[in-house]
């Protein structure tokens, strides 16, 4: 097979998978839709922040310390950046309760690994905060996407900002 025909096989199943992708994303929307039918559901803050900007801002100084490469990776440090979010909208004398529970729910977490992910959780909370203090949606839902090596974050939220 020559280069050329590697290459437009290469650009077919990538379209594929684009296909597919928005697939997913719609039938995720369309589910969504449903579920919060009748519900206010915010995707942007009132000065235009996409909730998704928000999240990538408070995870970014993360992501060149630890290695992520991947999507389970990068997954994984959003997940950690949306539950500091939820940690962040609770009365700051629940905090330190809300972040262990959080932290609890992270599977695959030994004790070595606990005191460096609860440092770079309340980091997230400290930098959620500073950031994005008037910020009161709610995240009740995300998905990572992987397209060519850049991320993309699709996060839905309820409350008015």
């Amino acid at each position: 097979m020559s280069s050329l025909s590697r290459k437009i096989k290469r650009q077919a199943e990538r379209q594929k998978g684009k296909r597919a992708l928005q697939s997913l994303l719609d039938d995720t929307i369309k589910l969504d839709r449903e579920f919060f039918e009748g519900k206010k559901v915010r995707f942007e803050q009132a000065d235009g922040k996409k909730l998704s900007e928000a999240v990538l801002e408070i995870i970014r100084p993360h992501m060149g310390i630890l290695k992520v490469d991947t999507l389970i990776a990068m997954s994984n440090l959003v997940y950690l950046g949306v539950g500091a979010w939820r940690v962040a909208a609770t009365p700051e004398a629940e905090r330190t309760d809300a972040m262990r529970r959080m932290i609890d729910t992270i599977p695959k977490i030994d004790n070595a690994m606990r005191p460096l992910v609860t440092e770079i959780a309340c980091n997230m909370v400290q930098r959620k905060l500073l950031l994005f203090p008037d910020d009161k949606r709610v995240i009740v839902n995300f998905k990572v996407f992987d397209e060519g090596g850049n991320w993309r974050i699709a996060i839905s939220a309820l409350g008015d900002n």
